[in-house]
């Protein structure tokens, strides 16, 4: 005989199976959305990673640490095209890490690593995907580039 405890513990088991499946059905939405930005837009996402290692350069990176405006001009530039790039719904979920930069560097100083970080996104970017839904979307970001590249360089001359 099935009584209303019982029911009640069906329906519990029902609710937590239920639960269970959307969870999967969502971190699994989410891992795909991933792979699929990475393999359909990896430039792009090299670029990101590129242009938030110049960032990084530019705001932390021990060395001649007196900021400019020029130095505060070329991470504002950056940023608009990180926020150009996500705003396309493209992201690199790994970000940027400094411990794990290795790189090696053909002139010493963090600004003018930041600008062959700078150079590299461009480089990356001149021949991406600017058709379709992305209509337009390097350029802006190579505009951005451009304009970052440009303070940065002025920060350099002094």
């Amino acid at each position: 005989m099935i009584t209303s405890r019982s029911r009640q513990n069906v329906h519990k088991e029902g609710s937590v199976r239920v639960t269970y499946r959307l969870f999967f059905i969502a971190a699994f939405a989410l891992l795909a959305s991933v792979v699929f930005a990475q393999e359909q837009h990896p430039k792009y996402i090299h670029a990101l990673y590129d242009l938030r290692a110049a960032r990084w350069k530019i705001e932390h990176e021990p060395g001649d640490q007196i900021k400019t405006e020029d130095d505060k001009a070329a991470v504002i530039k950056i940023n608009d095209a990180v926020n150009e790039i996500k705003a396309a719904g493209i992201d690199d979920p790994k970000g940027y890490d400094p411990k794990l930069d290795t790189e090696k560097f053909q002139e010493p100083g963090r600004l003018h690593h930041a600008r062959d970080l700078l150079m590299r996104a461009r480089e990356e970017l001149k021949d991406a995907d600017n058709e379709g839904r992305y209509q337009g979307l390097r350029d802006r970001v190579l505009k951005h580039i451009d304009e970052a590249i440009h303070d940065v360089n002025k920060a350099i001359s002094g």
